[in-house]
């Protein structure tokens, strides 16, 4: 009995440890090896969705090439790096980018300013969940839900909110976790609603994604859409390899939600380009159009299956912030 409890201990320290590395590690760093969360994060629809909106008549993409995150790039300065999920909040971080880039792209078309900061996820996830989806579900959430946040409570940035007690200017799981369980604290939910979302549409083909992306909306998409990869060692640790256009192929189940930023219907092969939430170097291979690392290309259907799932949204327009400073 001695033995095995404290063969028990050691290994609760061991995946203590693990974990514990896995917290300290922020958004920007490009760390090989950096491990994918287990739990995913993304609630299906049937399992508990919210009001949906129906599709806009915008012009056709047909033929063209958008990409967002240039868009984003040219309008900060900076590179693109993805986020990095290490909490099952894959919803809060594909729509928080999703704003990023639109908050963006609104700066170019004026009169709003460029993104100065990041939005923050955490928030995005407890509202999303609590707030909305009043889920009983013991993770994860839905983007019709973020969406429905948004519009309804704001968007919080990860900046020091030092009068309010919370210092969100680096990415910490443990918050996420925590108000997923909890809400978010109701001393923040005034400085939200200074920032919504005012207007956003469900897409549900890839003909809509592909004109949504063309008209400078970016697509957060939910679904249990997997691509190819190939698992190292254990506690959900993956690595894929794009093929020679820079795609992945449809294989297996993710329930995650990601993030669409670029749209290529000029080239033969057409597709989408797919920002996930597991940092720069989860994936590899080759690439195509200044895509950022961490991105990876799919294929129209493939797209299609994916919106179909009925949780795919097009961020029309963000209300933005003029007075955060950049930071790195």
């Amino acid at each position: 009995m001695k033995t095995l409890l404290k063969f028990l201990a050691a290994a609760t320290l061991s995946l203590s440890f693990i974990i514990g590395a896995n917290v300290q590690i922020q958004n920007y760093q490009d760390v090989q090896g950096l491990s994918a969360p287990i739990d995913m994060g993304w609630v299906a629809p049937e399992e508990g969705g919210y009001g949906q909106t129906e599709a806009r008549d915008v012009p056709s993409g047909a033929g063209e090439i958008r990409l967002l995150y240039k868009d984003w790039e040219k309008a900060t300065g900076y590179v693109y790096i993805p986020r990095h999920q290490v909490a099952p909040d894959c919803v809060g971080q594909s729509t928080a980018g999703g704003l990023d880039l639109r908050v963006a792209v609104q700066s170019l078309e004026g009169p709003y300013l460029p993104p100065q900061i990041e939005t923050d996820a955490s928030s995005i996830y407890a509202l999303s969940r609590i707030e909305i989806g009043s889920t009983v579900w013991a993770a994860g959430s839905q983007v019709s839900w973020a969406m429905q946040a948004m519009n309804e409570y704001g968007a919080l940035y990860k900046k020091n909110y030092l009068y309010a007690g919370y210092d969100l200017s680096s990415y910490d799981p443990s918050v996420s976790r925590s108000w997923g369980r909890s809400g978010l604290p109701d001393i923040l939910e005034p400085i939200a609603k200074i920032t919504p979302v005012v207007d956003y549409y469900q897409v549900t083909t890839y003909e809509e994604v592909r004109d949504a992306i063309y008209n400078g909306y970016p697509v957060v998409v939910g679904s249990n859409v997997g691509f190819s990869q190939r698992t190292i060692f254990t506690w959900g640790r993956v690595k894929a390899t794009r093929d020679s256009d820079g795609f992945l192929r449809r294989r297996g189940v993710w329930k995650h939600a990601m993030l669409f930023g670029g749209v290529d219907d000029r080239s033969p092969r057409r597709g989408v380009c797919c920002m996930n939430s597991w940092g720069p170097s989860w994936v590899s291979g080759q690439t195509k159009l200044g895509q950022p690392p961490g991105s990876f290309w799919i294929d129209t259907r493939t797209v299609t299956q994916m919106v179909q799932q009925n949780d795919a949204f097009a961020i029309v327009r963000v209300n933005s912030p003029l007075d955060y400073r950049l930071t790195q």
